[in-house]
């Protein structure tokens, strides 16, 4: 009775070991993915104003396809872009890193957002598993106090604005990238007013089983409102503390903006 009782003992104890085992293994493997991830992102210092966030699935332990950008164009002007592409894993990130740096170049070359989408719609439909990825391109002129926009199948950014009101960014809605290349993309044009606040966002952030979407933006569009008075690296984390799950299974980049008063007022 001794000896199994040792055995017994010696047992649990592998068991318990082999345990943290594979938890320590899980973890490194998680650091590595998020690792490599954010340095296919690029930088962590923004300019003034801007706040990002990336967030891995919680049960993946793998990169993915979720992009966000922010290029300085000009004194004041910038390009922002938030995507999306289908699938996950190293195929997924090797081929959202190719789209990022296309449309960064794109961007730097004063291309204005339909211009970028569709010289990217056609670069896409030569690179293996970037057909119908999806993105939102922006540009941000502070001076001028005007925000130009194009969407390839993109969810619609949020435009809140410091009184509390909010609009949904779907006025120049097209398809995915490579679903038809070589189509013309729309543009749309918004003016931004002091305290205005700017949401780019993947699907991960909003998207939740058995719920409809719209539900999840609602929730995106409240918490974005009702944060309006933080400042957007404060605002970006609690856009994830509210609206990620503990059962996330998809992963989210976030892109926040907030236009200051300064420039806006010394431009008008």
């Amino acid at each position: 009775m001794v000896t199994d009782a040792q055995a017994y003992q010696a047992e649990r104890r592998r068991a318990a070991e082999r345990a943290e085992a594979e938890r320590e293994v899980a973890r490194a493997a998680t650091e590595v993915s998020v690792t490599l991830q954010r340095s296919i992102l690029g930088r962590v210092e923004l300019p003034e104003g801007f706040a990002v966030r990336y967030e891995p699935a919680a049960s993946a332990l793998e990169v993915g396809g979720d992009w966000y950008d922010v290029v300085e164009l000009a004194d004041d002007v910038f390009g922002v872009v938030v995507g999306d592409v289908v699938g996950r894993g190293l195929p997924a990130a090797a081929v959202m890193g190719q789209l990022r740096s296309a449309g960064r170049a794109l961007l730097l070359e004063a291309n204005g957002p339909a211009q970028v989408l569709a010289a990217l719609d056609r670069f896409a439909a030569l690179v293996p598993g970037a057909a119908c990825s999806t993105v939102f391109c922006a540009v941000v002129d502070r001076a001028a106090g005007v925000l130009r926009y194009s969407s390839a199948g993109h969810l619609p950014a949020v435009l809140a604005d410091a009184d509390g009101g909010a609009v949904m960014l779907d006025g120049a809605q097209s398809l995915p990238l490579a679903v038809l290349p070589g189509r013309l993309r729309p543009e749309a044009q918004v003016p931004l007013t002091p305290g205005d606040s700017l949401l780019l966002y993947t699907d991960g952030l909003v998207e939740r089983r058995a719920e409809a979407l719209d539900e999840g933006i609602a929730r995106a569009v409240q918490a974005v409102v009702a944060g309006r008075e933080l400042s957007p690296g404060v605002l970006a984390a609690v856009l994830v503390d509210q609206l990620i799950g503990d059962d996330q299974d998809d992963d989210v980049a976030l892109l926040l903006y907030r236009h200051p008063a300064e420039v806006a007022s010394s431009a008008r």
